[in-house]
C-alpha cells in the first residue's frame, strides 16, 4: 500500500462538484500546464456544465494554517500562480449513473495512493472505458 502524499497534520479529504468557475480554471490550468497533449477541452467543459466534473481537496486544520500550507507542493495554483484552497491535483469526470468516464492524477502524485483515494471517496460503481495504461489501476481499485 502506497503512503498518501500528505502530512500528518492535514485535515480530511471531502469530494466536491467542481461547480465554480475560479476552481474550473485552477483544475484547467493544472492539466494544460502538464500533458495538454491528450484533453479534450470540450468533454472537460461539457462535464463542468453538467456538474458532472469532480475534485478532492482537504479541509483546513488550525495546524495547517499556522504552518501556512497552502504553499505545499501537493496543492493546485490557480491560472495566476496564486494558491488555492487545498485542491489536490485531481479531478473526475463522473456520469449520472456513478461512472468513472475519466480520472485524472497530476503525474508527480501518481503510484502513491492518491488516485486510489480519490475513487474510493467518490462512491462509483463502475468504470467507462478505460485507457489501456489504466486499466492496472482500475483492477487494483476494484473494477
Amino acid at each position: 500500500m502506497h503512503r498518501l502524499p500528505w502530512k500528518p497534520y492535514y485535515g480530511e479529504t471531502v469530494v466536491f462538484c467542481i461547480d465554480d468557475p475560479t476552481d474550473f480554471w485552477c483544475v484547467y490550468h493544472q492539466i494544460m500546464s502538464i500533458e495538454p497533449e491528450w484533453f479534450s477541452h470540450d468533454n472537460f467543459l461539457q462535464a463542468f456544465v453538467k456538474r458532472q466534473l469532480f475534485g478532492m481537496k482537504i479541509v483546513e486544520t488550525d495546524e495547517m494554517f499556522r504552518r501556512g500550507c497552502k504553499d505545499d507542493e501537493i496543492f493546485c495554483v490557480d491560472i495566476h500562480g496564486c494558491v488555492t484552497d487545498y485542491i489536490l491535483p485531481c479531478f473526475c469526470i463522473k456520469g449520472g449513473d456513478d461512472t468513472v468516464q475519466l480520472l485524472w492524477v497530476h503525474p508527480k502524485f501518481r503510484g502513491k495512493g492518491l488516485g486510489r483515494h480519490f475513487v474510493s471517496k467518490l462512491n462509483v460503481k463502475d468504470v467507462w472505458n478505460p485507457l489501456d495504461h489504466s486499466k492496472g489501476f482500475w483492477l487494483k481499485c476494484g473494477f
